[in-house]
């Protein structure tokens, strides 16, 4: 599996910080291998949920050729009837052996070409696959991000006094949301429906909240809680 998130997401919300680059504090390989990290994390929970990780997409096809770099690259696939102008795609794939992924739009389609607007990277032949970006992908591709500016600020303070960065703090919160702020890890795991257009397995949850009546009734002292949902097992 790929990242959700790039670099270029992650320096969107860090934008008043340093930034990333091949001699910073914190360089752009090690910042990919946290990205990475925080999206292993991220599988973790998404299966455990009850998400099929490797069906998030709606759309996916393979290209036949590889892709340079540049402005308005076009692409053959193998079947164009799947994309139109404006989908958003995300490009996965090798660049000499290494793992490399992207964003970007198609601005045009003719047959089984298409034109996308600009490409960063030059893909090994063979490697590439191109995919339709759905909106349970723009939702984990931000979760992505926010866990890795959390992690990337705090390694910039570690060893400094007073060791803690607020800025990694409030990224963490939104990263692990929670049911006061409904959102990241806490709304993937909480809200059935959350990752609209993701793909869920057998596993998928049934979420079911039992309240007690003493909670409900505080006054009511004399009354005993229903059983939990570890009670019944």
């Amino acid at each position: 599996m790929y990242p959700y998130c790039t670099e270029k997401d992650v320096e969107r919300l860090r934008i008043q910080r340093p930034g990333i680059s091949a001699t910073s504090k914190l360089t752009s390989t090690q910042a990919a291998d946290t990205i990475k990290e925080i999206a292993s994390q991220m599988n973790g929970v998404l299966t455990e949920s009850g998400y099929d990780i490797d069906n998030i997409f709606e759309t996916s096809d393979t290209v036949a050729l590889g892709i340079t770099a540049g402005a308005s690259v076009a692409v053959i696939v193998t079947d164009g009837s799947q994309f139109a102008k404006g989908n958003e795609i995300k490009i996965e794939g090798l660049v000499s052996g290494e793992k490399k992924w992207e964003y970007d739009h198609i601005s045009a389609v003719s047959s089984n070409t298409l034109t996308i607007a600009t490409v960063d990277y030059t893909y090994d032949a063979g490697s590439v696959t191109i995919k339709i970006v759905n909106s349970a992908m723009q939702v984990l591709r931000k979760i992505n991000a926010l866990g890795a500016a959390a992690e990337i600020e705090e390694s910039l303070f570690m060893g400094v006094a007073p060791n803690e960065s607020t800025h990694s703090d409030k990224f963490w919160e939104r990263y692990w949301g929670s049911e006061d702020k409904p959102g990241g890890i806490w709304a993937i795991q909480n809200i059935p429906g959350y990752l609209d257009g993701a793909t869920t397995t057998d596993n998928a949850k049934i979420i079911t909240t039992i309240f007690s009546y003493g909670s409900e009734h505080e006054d009511d002292t004399d009354v005993q809680p229903l059983a939990t949902i570890e009670d019944l097992f």
